[in-house]
């Protein structure tokens, strides 16, 4: 008796986005601050895909490379580059794309738009809101304190940036702010420290603020179809 046997149909490997840490904080007392992007559905499908019929891997760094700047597997543009603009380069432009958590950043934080010294920070934040890129995308928002953080590398110093292709932001006292509120000074919003040995410091809400800029992220949806 003759036996036929088959091969069994591959099956699509699909990189998902190694996203930071979902953030959770409900209460609002801002407009587009952290709660009120929590309540509008900004993080819906976090760590979802709607692809189905394949199998799933997560993003990861390449820990040869001391630096974190190295994936394990390909990004999006068939390269293995953590940070690139939207072409896959690094040319960036007025776009910056973190292809290990999916986040894409404004990259040109020179913008005095954004620069609490000049805005406020209830001003900046439908600004930001308001703000259409190069590409089209209008999605942005002021990054959650854990978005911030998948940027950061905390050192015995304080913080510094992972990219230090951010323009701008991260040289010598200059900071990113968050929206994420500051619990029991419910006035301010936690910053990263680029200097001295804290991790995080707070910015006031009001007020000059002129070392703290707004840089503007939008998310990514976790892609449906394999990476090249």
């Amino acid at each position: 008796m003759a036996i036929r046997i088959g091969l069994a149909a591959s099956i699509d490997t699909i990189t998902l986005y190694n996203r930071p840490v979902e953030p959770t904080y409900h209460t609002s007392y801002d407009t587009y601050d952290e709660g009120w992007q929590i309540a509008n559905g900004t993080f819906d499908g976090w760590n979802e895909t709607t692809a189905s019929g394949v199998s799933c891997r997560v993003q990861t760094l390449d820990y040869t490379d001391s630096t974190s700047r190295t994936l394990l597997y390909n990004n999006p543009f068939g390269n293995k580059l953590r940070f690139t603009d939207a072409s896959g380069s690094t040319t960036y432009n007025d776009i910056m794309i973190d292809n290990l958590t999916g986040i894409m950043w404004y990259w040109d934080n020179i913008n005095t738009v954004w620069r609490l010294d000049v805005q406020t920070y209830q001003d900046i934040l439908p600004l930001i809101a308001a703000y259409t890129d190069s590409e089209g995308n209008s999605d942005y928002f002021l990054p959650t304190r854990s978005i911030a953080s998948s940027v950061v590398t905390y050192t015995s110093n304080g913080s510094t940036l992972t990219n230090t292709d951010f323009r701008s932001t991260g040289v010598a006292t200059t900071r990113m702010v968050t929206c994420t509120t500051v619990v029991d000074i419910t006035t301010s919003v936690w910053t990263p420290q680029f200097q001295n040995r804290a991790a995080w410091s707070s910015v006031s809400k009001t007020g000059n603020q002129s070392t703290a800029r707004g840089v503007p992220c939008r998310i990514i949806p976790q892609p449906i179809t394999p990476n090249p």
